[in-house]
C-alpha cells in the first residue's frame, strides 16, 4: 500500500499560480484542492513517497538518495500519514523515517496515532504500551513501556514517548522518526497508524 505525504503551500503571495504549481508538479506533488482559508489562498497537494527499498523497474520509480543534505526542512504545515509496524526492531531494522525534517522556525510536531498492536507479552496495547511490561531496547536507549510508540529528532536525538494524540514540543532540528519500542520482537503484530504535521 502505498504511503502518502501531504503539503500545503499558500498562493496569496504568488502572482504566478500555475507557475507554482507547474514546478511542484515536476516534483511529483499532485494538486488535491485550492481553498480560501483566513483570507489566504492555499493549495493542498500530496504525491507518493518512494523509499529506495520499494524501488523497482516494474513501477520505473528512481531509488531516490535520503541523505540529510537531498532533504530541506520542511515547512510548517507539511504532513505525512505513515504506518509504524511492531514487529520491526529500530535496533536491527532501523526507525521509521517519516521524510520529514524539522527546521529552525519549527517548535514541534502534531501527532494523530490509531490502531493497536500485540506487543511481546501478548497484550493488545494502543500507543502508551503496556502498564505492566517494561521493556528496554538498545536503539530506544530507555526503558519504557513495551509496545509504545517512541519519537526522535535526528539519528543521535532524545527519544521521546508518544503516548497520546497531541502536540509533541521538538527542541532538537532535524529528520522525524519513529518506532515500536519492545525487548523483542519476534511475537508481536499489527502496526499504528500515524499523522505527523509540522508545526
Amino acid at each position: 500500500m502505498p504511503t502518502w505525504e501531504y503539503k500545503v503551500v499558500s498562493l496569496s503571495a504568488a502572482s504566478e499560480h500555475e507557475e507554482v504549481l507547474n514546478s511542484l508538479g515536476l516534483n511529483r506533488w499532485e494538486l488535491i484542492s485550492v481553498a480560501t482559508e483566513l483570507s489566504e489562498l492555499r493549495a493542498y497537494l500530496k504525491r507518493e513517497r518512494v523509499h529506495p527499498a520499494t524501488a523497482n523497474e516494474t513501477t520505473g520509480a528512481l531509488p531516490i538518495d535520503t541523505s540529510q543534505s537531498q532533504f530541506p526542512a520542511s515547512t510548517i504545515g507539511d504532513h505525512i500519514t505513515l504506518r509504524v509496524p511492531a514487529y520491526s526492531d529500530p535496533a536491527i531494522d532501523g526507525w521509521v523515517d517519516t521524510g520529514l525534517d524539522l527546521g529552525e522556525d519549527c517548535t514541534g510536531i502534531s501527532i494523530s496515532t490509531d490502531g493497536t498492536v500485540q506487543e511481546s507479552s501478548g497484550k493488545i496495547v494502543s500507543t502508551e504500551g503496556s502498564a505492566d511490561h517494561m521493556a528496554l531496547n538498545s536503539a530506544v536507549g530507555l526503558q519504557l513501556p513495551a509496545g509504545c510508540l517512541v519519537a526522535k529528532v535526528g539519528e543521535q536525538g532524545t527519544v521521546e514517548p508518544v503516548y497520546d494524540s497531541g502536540f509533541l514540543a521538538l527542541e532538537e532540528k532535524g529528520r522525524i522518526y519513529l518506532a515500536v519500542n519492545d525487548e523483542s520482537y519476534e511475537n508481536n503484530e499489527g502496526e499504528f497508524t500515524v499523522s505527523i504535521t509540522v508545526l
